[in-house]
């Protein structure tokens, strides 16, 4: 009679379970999107590094804003924007996923790659820059709300903003919902229509007596300078 054997035993560890798919069912990150977003973070340092550099010729050609936004802050949005998609491909990527959290409904193990979000990282590097401008925005409103006399030039805290509005897009989302409701619903909206259209109305009257005379150019735009920071 011929002997029996046991089958080998395969050891499980920390990052592995007896229910866990086998690691090729993970999609994998495709190498040129992590080419790519190596390729968009050593262009923003670059150019970053190239801005600040004494006697930089950039920094020279470039204004340092944008009408009234700071031409630093659509970089700090790129920068978090970039480290979030980087961040986002260690996180789902094969082994780097601590720890494993069993099967999907699709069979495979949950926190895979999910190559639907290809294109979303590739285009991360537009969409930073914008949110951050945007949630400067808002931020300078919140501050001008509280504090009229308030500065509104660049400084650390912006920049700040910038970073985490666009790295972190969830709360990005909570904040533009939280101004959505507070300057564009009901009372609240009619009550910000209202007062432009006094405003409007009294730069209007500004320009009137400016053209009989009744106040000088200088005089006209003192006023209507005054009544616009009021908006």
């Amino acid at each position: 009679m011929a002997a029996e054997t046991t089958p080998p035993i395969r050891p499980t560890g920390p990052t592995d379970s007896p229910q866990d798919g086998p690691e090729d069912d993970c999609p994998k990150l495709s190498p040129w999107l992590f080419v790519v977003e190596n390729v968009y973070l050593a262009a923003l340092l670059a150019i970053g590094a190239w801005y600040v550099w004494p006697d930089s010729s950039l920094a020279a050609t470039l204004p340092h804003s944008l009408g009234f936004i700071p031409v630093a802050i659509p970089w700090w949005g790129g920068l978090g924007a970039v480290m979030i998609s980087l961040y986002g491909m260690y996180l789902h990527t094969g082994r780097n996923i601590p720890p494993r959290r069993g099967l999907g409904p699709d069979g495979r193990p949950e926190g895979c790659w999910d190559p639907g979000y290809d294109f979303w990282h590739a285009t991360k590097i537009l969409s930073g820059p914008a949110i951050g401008v945007v949630a400067y925005l808002i931020f300078i409103v919140v501050i001008k709300s509280a504090d009229p006399k308030s500065t509104t030039e660049a400084s650390p805290t912006y920049y700040l903003v910038a970073f985490l509005a666009a790295y972190a897009e969830a709360s990005f989302r909570s904040l533009v919902q939280r101004a959505i409701n507070s300057l564009l619903s009901g009372d609240t909206a009619t009550k910000n229509a209202a007062t432009v259209d006094t405003h409007i109305h009294k730069i209007r009257q500004v320009h009137q007596l400016e053209q009989t005379g009744a106040l000088t150019a200088e005089q006209a735009k003192a006023k209507k300078e005054e009544l616009l920071k009021r908006l």
